[in-house]
């Protein structure tokens, strides 16, 4: 059977940058299908995401951001007549892909929290089982580990991540990367930093300003868009942040933009819709961090401290609301009046 030099390429484990670009034009050999089964404790986010990828595949459309709040999976699903690429085509008919939580078995030997296992082995003739499985940031939020090891299984299948909001889908997945598996001893995966997270400023125009301070399109009265962008562009950023193996989603938190919208800023409207944010944020096994300032007043930021005098009860107040209301897991903050001044120390430090 001829095989292109992109076919070709595509029988190596993906590693670089020209391997993924290489690989992305592979030409179909074959069709397999791929069986996908979770465990109980397994991150149900991540779950039905890699459903979604591969069923993408099957329909030649784009894959659908989760569901991410969707129940775990009552069963195995089966996406047949998956296009498929590789000199194991020869022979390779079904992947059995198994997403587990804490299993005994993948995570025997990882130690540290937030890392993952994947093994595979062949199942007869013409079938190989994978399973990935790691070990959780904290009870908090779904399995950290293997939510970033799905996403791992995802890339060794063709998928990449490089765009935040647009994924690359593959014309056929990675037979041969797959087999790589097979030969080698279980991949194990351990973070070297404890915080790693893309901080989005959103002080600036950025496509997720609004949606990350509780606006949809159309302003703070706009819920139908603001739930629309959770769905899709919260859920893709959050999917790319896994991907990236990051743990930390965190964002500036403004204040509205007009005087007559200053009720939203700590209402329990707002509260609500960005709650429904952090919430996406841990189903992927995220923290969801606010950056909120103290003082500072420049491009709507929001702020800690409306007055010096009651500093104190403003401070408590505001971090009750983001900490309790909203639920947010941690919070950052600036010191500074503006990017270029600054206030007395001992009106903002307790």
């Amino acid at each position: 059977m001829h095989h292109t030099a992109a076919q070709a390429t595509c029988g190596s484990v993906v590693a670089f940058l020209f391997v993924l670009t290489a690989c992305s034009a592979a030409v179909p050999l074959c069709n397999v299908d791929v069986t996908l089964s979770a465990t109980a404790d397994a991150p149900s986010a991540a779950v039905h995401s890699v459903h979604s990828y591969l069923a993408s595949l099957q329909t030649g459309g784009a894959p659908v951001c989760g569901p991410w709040n969707a129940a775990p999976l009552s069963g195995p699903v089966t996406v047949t007549n998956i296009p498929a690429a590789g000199s194991a085509c020869k022979f390779l008919r079904t992947i059995q892909l198994r997403i587990a939580g804490r299993d005994v078995a993948a995570t025997q030997g990882l130690l540290q929290p937030e890392s993952f296992a994947v093994r595979a082995a062949t199942v007869g003739a013409d079938t190989v089982e994978v399973v990935v499985a790691g070990l959780p940031l904290d009870a908090r939020r779904a399995n950290t580990g293997a939510t970033i090891g799905a996403f791992h299984v995802l890339q060794l299948l063709g998928f990449s991540f490089f765009h935040p909001l647009r994924p690359s889908i593959p014309s056929a997945i990675f037979l041969d990367n797959i087999m790589a598996v097979v030969r080698a001893p279980p991949f194990r995966s351990a973070p070297h930093w404890a915080v790693r997270g893309i901080h989005v400023h959103t002080q600036h125009p950025l496509e997720l300003a609004d949606v990350l301070n509780g606006r949809g399109l159309a302003g703070i009265n706009d819920s139908v868009t603001f739930d629309q962008m959770v769905d899709n562009d919260v859920c893709l950023y959050a999917q790319w942040l896994v991907a990236r193996r990051m743990n930390r989603l965190e964002w500036v938190l403004l204040r509205a933009r007009d005087k007559s919208e200053r009720w939203f800023d700590q209402s329990a409207e707002r509260a609500a819709r960005l709650a429904r944010v952090a919430n996406l944020a841990r189903a992927f096994g995220l923290e969801a961090v606010a950056d909120v300032a103290m003082t500072q007043r420049q491009q709507l930021a929001f702020y800690m401290i409306e007055n010096t005098k009651d500093y104190v009860e403003n401070i408590i107040s505001r971090a009750d609301w983001l900490l309790d209301d909203v639920g947010f897991d941690h919070l950052a903050t600036e010191l500074g009046t503006t990017e270029f001044s600054h206030t007395d120390a001992s009106a903002v430090l307790i």
